[in-house]
């Protein structure tokens, strides 16, 4: 059940949460979902604007408190992570218990070689914003260590990266932004051996998302199912536009209005040959609508592509060449 919090004064509630590899018991903090309402969302990188309930909420930052880490073992990762940490893989729970523990395990040759604790160990120090930073580089980091997920289901991952693009947005607008951008310039040196795409800004982050979503659709056996990984591609396309990559926008869009033109049609020829009681034919109509919907808004942002990319060069008019030796 979603946190509610009946406290006027603050819009944070205190959750008693166990972390599915030790099983220690943690208080962890979210933002209570009566806070706020998402006012708006941004086309492009789906940042949301959010209208608060008081307005004294008002400099709360939900992203803030997005990963939780375990004061135990410290593993990292969001809500869903806590609950579920394979959900959205093909991973056993085993198989990431052994492989999650030897990469945490202050022992093993990954910390010895990394220096991670030396340079990510303790966030008692940090302001609330780099300790927020810190949490999403490990639980980023863990994830892309574990290669069944770094290198194939790199869906959680990549939506870490895009959480912690808005993040890292709001926060370079902050009068922290010097501290800020100094202590995560000086964890990406430190880090470069082991991590040289250690995002330090929202493009930055943006870029290794954008990274973890394609490793996601191509390697992926969690492709083929559902909707075939076309929200996928067309979030893609999205976040190219906002890094300014439009010619891959472009044709990652061409390519998602052909998958789901197909995917629609195949659907229409399974209600053609439906009978009219058939409990499956509403489910498929719905789906067909969504479809429909999901091309519609490809088209508007391939017209908004059109749009940003410079005018194509005029025709050279057909003269006579020169010759150079008069």
């Amino acid at each position: 059940m979603a946190p509610i919090s009946n406290d006027a004064t603050s819009p944070l509630v205190k959750l008693d949460r166990t972390c599915p590899l030790c099983q220690k018991h943690s208080p962890q903090w979210q933002v209570a979902v009566d806070a706020f309402q998402i006012k708006s969302i941004d086309p492009l990188d789906q940042r949301p604007t959010y209208e608060w309930r008081r307005h004294a909420f008002a400099h709360y930052n939900p992203e803030l408190y997005f990963i939780w880490e375990c004061p135990g073992c410290g593993f990292c990762g969001d809500m869903n992570a806590f609950l579920n940490p394979i959900d959205q893989t093909a991973l056993t729970m085993p198989y990431f218990t052994k492989k999650a523990n030897a990469i945490l395990h202050e022992d093993g040759p990954y910390w010895q070689s990394s220096l991670l604790l030396e340079v990510l160990g303790g966030n008692e120090a940090l302001c609330t914003c780099l300790a927020a930073v810190r949490r999403f580089w490990l639980a980023i980091l863990l994830l892309d260590q574990i290669s069944l997920i770094g290198q194939r289901d790199a869906l959680p991952a990549a939506r870490y990266c895009l959480h912690l693009s808005w993040l890292l947005g709001d926060a370079l607008q902050t009068p922290e932004r010097d501290q800020i951008i100094e202590v995560l310039r000086d964890w990406k040196e430190k880090l470069k051996k082991l991590w040289p795409d250690a995002p330090t800004t929202d493009a930055e982050a943006q870029m290794l998302a954008l990274k973890y979503y394609d490793t996601y659709y191509y390697n992926s056996d969690m492709v083929s199912g559902g909707d075939g990984g076309i929200h996928v591609l067309q979030l893609v396309a999205r976040l190219n536009i906002k890094l300014g990559y439009l010619k891959a926008a472009q044709d990652i869009l061409f390519k998602c209005i052909r998958k789901a033109n197909d995917q629609m049609l195949s659907e229409q020829r399974l209600i053609a040959g439906m009978a009219m009681p058939d409990p499956r034919r509403q489910t498929l109509l719905k789906r067909a609508e969504e479809r429909e919907a999901f091309i519609d808004e490809s088209k508007k942002l391939l017209a908004l592509v059109k749009k940003l990319l410079p005018p194509p060069l005029p025709p050279l008019r057909n003269k006579r060449p020169i010759d150079i030796k008069k």
